[in-house]
């Protein structure tokens, strides 16, 4: 009876199957697993894990940027779509936001009458929850859209775009903190300034993860 062999973090390996480009993934997964399987022959799985964890994450940051220099001025015209798809996306939410409490404020709230507290506590908690998964479903669209756009770069383009728009997000929290630092100890403020930029990546990942499901399926 043979022992199977040992296997790198899955974890680790989807991080890199993410970000590494199709035609260079058999090459770095193979090359990553054969010094893996190395490293464990010579002192213990674990070690080999940790190691394999120090490798994929300067690998993930090399691709990120190998991205882009490999085809500068193409993915500098998807992260400025991309800003721009943002951008419209922000003025429709906000639009269909205020058209909808207007709706509210015309047909529900006048004859919305609570019985408890606990009705309110939940009434309010809907429109909230509503509000944050609408702003976090917009951004994975976008993230989507930009992700079909990038042509074989779904992550490189999204992570780009999500760190362009992180200075205004971030400009915006900074802002919102003056004076209200006692936010910093609840979830909301930072799913509405940073749960966007993550839905982004996310984006991104949903088009990757459905060409390689589709490549694979093919190949078999």
């Amino acid at each position: 009876m043979t022992l199977a062999s040992p296997r790198p973090p899955w974890l680790a390996v989807w991080l890199i199957e993410l970000f590494v480009p199709d035609e260079q993934a058999p090459s770095v997964l193979g090359d990553l697993l054969e010094e893996f399987s190395e490293v464990a022959a010579k002192s213990s799985i674990a070690h080999a894990r940790r190691w394999y964890w120090r490798q994929a994450l300067p690998t993930v940051l090399h691709l990120l940027g190998s991205g882009f220099r490999a085809a500068p001025r193409f993915m500098a015209g998807v992260v400025a779509g991309g800003i721009v798809l943002v951008e419209l996306g922000w003025w429709f939410m906000g639009w269909s936001v205020n058209q909808g409490f207007l709706f509210l404020d015309l047909y529900v709230f006048p004859h919305y009458e609570p019985r408890s507290r606990l009705e309110v506590f939940l009434f309010v908690f809907l429109l909230n929850s509503g509000h944050y998964l609408y702003r976090l479903t917009l951004s994975m669209l976008i993230g989507c859209v930009v992700a079909l756009l990038s042509k074989g770069r779904e992550m490189s383009a999204t992570v780009a775009l999500s760190l362009v728009c992180s200075i205004p997000a971030l400009t915006r929290f900074l802002l919102f903190l003056r004076g209200n630092h006692e936010v910093l100890r609840h979830w909301a403020p930072w799913v509405y300034f940073f749960g966007g930029l993550v839905a982004l990546v996310a984006g991104g990942a949903i088009v990757k993860l459905n060409r390689l499901r589709s490549i694979r399926a093919v190949s078999s």
